[in-house]
């Protein structure tokens, strides 16, 4: 979800550069648009930023989900260790 939303952002962020570059270039001597294209292309380099922390973000999440799974694995791996050692012991 935050990916997609980071995503869209940086969309935007980079439609609105293009624009403000196009306009930019329609009007070069105007000072207003050649501040329109700075401040689309710092909202486009916000939003990467913005794309780059949630994909990191994400990662970890993932990560952190992982090592939680393989924690799992290995205490049920324990408590079938210990029940095979304890089942041998009776038999035996």
């Amino acid at each position: 979800m935050r990916q997609a939303v980071a995503t869209t952002a940086t969309l935007a962020a980079g439609e609105a550069t293009g624009k403000a570059q196009q306009e930019t270039s329609n009007s070069p001597s105007s000072s207003n648009s050649r501040r329109q294209a700075a401040a689309a292309a710092a909202a486009a380099e916000a939003a990467k930023a913005e794309t780059v922390e949630t994909t990191v973000t994400l990662r970890v999440e993932i990560a952190v989900e992982a090592v939680r799974g393989v924690q799992a694995v290995s205490r049920e791996t324990a408590t079938g260790e210990a029940a095979i050692k304890t089942a041998s012991r009776e038999l035996s």
